[in-house]
């Protein structure tokens, strides 16, 4: 795992050389993991996951929209990726989570990232988000 962003590319989205914890590959109710791992020890962190799908993700991508609607403390934001796509930022704590989730034909693939900055939580998962979409 974390083959897509490596540990080279997260310190220069992060600004510094984060703590790497690699996610295991496996498979759930016939969704395969491709890809994933989590970078901590600074901020922001950043994590993400690259799922296949066992059809569109399309579904995968609507059914997490639809969970998030109406939470509280949820503020959406416009991302511009895949077949389909939504961004939201929540407070965790004094940080600030920036949370993606993009479709792209049977890949879904999600991004968060936590920050004190939350317009730096929001940058560093969209950058992380449009190199992920760009490689599958």
């Amino acid at each position: 795992m974390c083959r897509t962003i490596d540990l080279a590319a997260a310190t220069a989205l992060l600004g510094g050389t984060p703590k790497q914890l690699a996610a295991s590959a496996g498979s759930a109710a016939s969704a395969t993991k491709i890809d994933g791992c989590s970078y901590t020890g600074t901020d922001p962190t950043l994590g993400y996951d690259v799922i296949r799908q066992p059809g569109p993700a399309r579904t995968f991508v609507e059914a997490a929209k639809t969970a998030i609607n109406g939470q509280p403390n949820i503020v959406p934001f416009a991302v511009s990726l895949g077949d389909d796509a939504f961004g939201f930022t929540t407070s965790v704590g004094a940080k600030t989570m920036a949370r993606i989730e993009v479709a792209k034909g049977d890949i879904s693939v999600a991004v968060s990232s936590t920050a004190t900055d939350p317009a730096k939580a929001q940058s560093v998962a969209l950058e992380a988000a449009k190199r992920l979409v760009g490689a599958f």
